[in-house]
């Protein structure tokens, strides 16, 4: 009976660190351009807990227990681990380097005429007759995003405290891949929105501005007298789309 007593203590003090409950979130990037990796798994190694990362690489999971670390792993990308340590709330960032691609053991070539080789003959054929240039009048949405970033950065210049607020304020507004020292530093960015309404016969072209934003180091419109940041972490290019 004298053994009763400190084996339920025992007992007492192993449960609460079993039964502990950690938080762990952050993103996946690529390690070359801090780009998102969207739907990569993220998994505890060794058990059946993970999440998906959602189109902008972000994830948030909920761990029974104490892990000693937690991975990422995409297609074509080679699969990354991290320590974790025994805080409850933890932000993990992963960069992910560009792994081997996926070789075939086998390609099975059948005679006759690639089918895409004919649907791009048609096209060919009935491109005069779909140029915008052809019709009467075309109305269609126009959007510009442009960004500038430094990458490769000097180690002695990215210890630099106007270098170290820029990538705080980035991580600020949203961006985690920031928060690496070794992650593209974003500088400038601006996007362009409009409307385009354009007649062939006689030729006439008007364009109404929808929205209009910059973003960058430096002044922003005079709203600040001072160095004003707000740098964005994503690259993206878009091209108009047209209806008629």
């Amino acid at each position: 009976m004298r053994f009763i007593a400190p084996l339920l203590l025992a007992c007492l003090w192993v449960l609460p660190a079993a039964a502990q409950r950690l938080i762990i979130s952050g993103q996946v990037v690529e390690a070359t351009n801090g780009e998102p990796v969207p739907f990569a798994s993220i998994f505890i190694p060794n058990t059946s807990t993970g999440a998906t990362a959602d189109a902008d690489g972000k994830f948030k999971l909920a761990v029974t227990g104490t892990p000693d670390s937690i991975a990422a792993s995409a297609l074509g990308f080679v699969t990354q681990r991290r320590k974790l340590t025994s805080e409850p709330v933890q932000a993990v960032l992963f960069r992910l380097k560009a792994g081997a691609g996926v070789a075939l053991t086998e390609v099975v070539v059948r005679p006759g005429e690639n089918p895409a080789f004919r649907i791009l003959r048609e096209v060919q054929k009935h491109k005069p007759d779909n140029a915008r240039s052809g019709l009467q009048a075309a109305e269609y949405d126009s959007y510009n995003r442009i960004e500038t970033s430094l990458i490769d950065l000097p180690a002695s210049m990215s210890k630099r405290k106007v270098i170290q607020d820029i990538r705080a304020l980035a991580v600020r507004q949203g961006a985690a891949a920031a928060s690496d020292a070794d992650a593209p530093l974003p500088i400038f960015a601006s996007e362009v929105g409009s409307r385009v309404y354009q007649k062939t016969t006689p030729l006439r072209r008007r364009e109404d501005l929808l929205h209009k934003q910059m973003r960058g180091v430096g002044p922003r419109e005079a709203r600040c007298s001072r160095k004003c940041w707000a740098p964005t972490s994503r690259i993206s290019t878009s091209t108009p789309t047209g209806r008629t």
